[in-house]
């Protein structure tokens, strides 16, 4: 707010014509703030839950890789070489695979 210019001096009757509009405006600006703030605190809290969830991803060993579409990557061994066990969202069971160097794009079922 720096950069506006100084307010122009009012008499009397001038800044007592302009309180009701300032009046509502600044109680605008109140009810504004303290949506904000209740706002801050929600998200504040949401994310403190983020955080656990993601704690809990990872407390059993896997990496969540996007939550759209909700992949998770184990890690593992597969045909001798560093790959992962892979889900995305709606798979009950582990039934893909791929190598670490091609993510999901080169997933491939899981035999036997």
């Amino acid at each position: 707010m720096a950069d506006e210019p100084a307010p122009r001096e009012l008499t009397l009757e001038e800044a007592r014509a302009a309180l009701p509009a300032a009046r509502d405006a600044r109680e605008r600006l109140q009810a504004l703030q303290g949506r904000l703030r209740t706002l801050r605190r929600e998200q504040v809290a949401h994310a403190a839950h983020a955080n656990e969830a993601l704690a809990a991803v990872r407390a059993t060993g896997a990496e969540l890789r996007a939550i759209d579409p909700g992949l998770l990557d184990f890690s593992a061994r597969v045909e001798g070489q560093p790959a992962y066990w892979c889900s995305r969202s709606g798979e009950t069971e582990l039934g893909w695979w791929h190598t670490c160097d091609t993510g999901f794009a080169g997933r491939r079922p899981i035999s036997g």
